[in-house]
């Protein structure tokens, strides 16, 4: 029986939600600062008010999808102005999502916090980790988004204007046996017709689970064959977006097509200047 090698990676990515518009609530600016310099990084509208007063006006006008209100405050503290606002909110019909920002989380915080009318809570100094579990465990799906982190390598494989054919890295996932892998090769150029047509079938009628299953079976032949670009591309299309059972967007869809049209291409100049 013959056997071989497969490769696994892991594809990082990050939330991001660039619908969401926060308020920070804090009474001492350097606190502020250092809010708004976590939460830009996922993308967010920000605003900011300095006291529990100040936030109670700006609700009045606006509607905030996050609201990051500091517990403890001087003249009006965080549980009041919440009170507040959720009076305002009441009026209005749509409620704001409100983390309380403490220094003094001890046991029975939570409970406490989600009594007065908090959603949630962070303790300070702020961990960006816990914070941002906590954001996508309370924001709706639909608020959501991911964006993919790349290493230097799949920097370097985004950036490529040509495919790149890496015969002798899947003769290494083939034990060197060129038999095999040559087989495995005419496999996919006999079977690649089959696969493209499926994608592009799946994409328009939207069907995610199809997508998903061709998606997985082109990554698992790219990458025993050596194409690195094409199985960086499925990663992708599988975390970031199949994953949480939505379809790529367009041009990822035909970035991906395209890559499997080329690479067969590739291979049928291989073998015909072989023979």
């Amino acid at each position: 029986q013959r056997n071989f090698m497969t490769i696994t990676s892991d594809v990082m990515k990050k939330p991001v939600f660039p619908s969401v518009s926060a308020l920070i609530v804090d009474d001492e600016e350097m606190n502020i600062a250092v809010a708004k310099g976590i939460l830009t990084g996922y993308r967010m509208r920000i605003d900011y008010a300095l006291s529990g007063k100040d936030a109670i006006e700006k609700c009045k006008s606006n509607y905030y999808d996050l609201i990051f209100m500091d517990h403890m405050m001087p003249e009006m503290d965080g549980v009041e102005a919440v009170s507040n606002i959720r009076k305002i909110e009441g009026r209005r019909g749509e409620a704001s999502i409100i983390i309380a920002l403490t220094a003094n989380a001890v046991s029975g915080s939570r409970e406490m916090f989600l009594n007065s009318g908090f959603d949630g809570f962070v303790a300070k100094p702020i961990n960006k980790r816990e914070m941002e579990r906590l954001i996508v465990r309370l924001l709706p799906v639909s608020k959501v988004e991911y964006e993919y982190i790349a290493d230097d390598k799949e920097r370097e494989l985004e950036s490529s204007k040509e495919l790149v054919y890496e015969e002798d890295k899947g003769l290494q996932n083939c034990m060197g046996d060129k038999d095999l892998y040559k087989e495995i090769c005419f496999s996919f150029i006999d079977e690649s017709v089959s696969i493209t047509e499926t994608l592009d079938k799946a994409y328009h009628a939207g069907d995610t689970f199809m997508y998903r299953e061709r998606v997985r079976g082109l990554k698992n032949i790219s990458e025993i064959i050596g194409f690195p670009q094409m199985t960086y591309e499925c990663q992708k299309a599988d975390k970031m977006y199949l994953d949480s059972d939505m379809i790529p967007p367009h041009e990822r869809h035909e970035r991906l097509v395209a890559m499997c049209r080329e690479a067969v291409d590739l291979l049928n100049e291989h073998y015909k200047e072989e023979a």
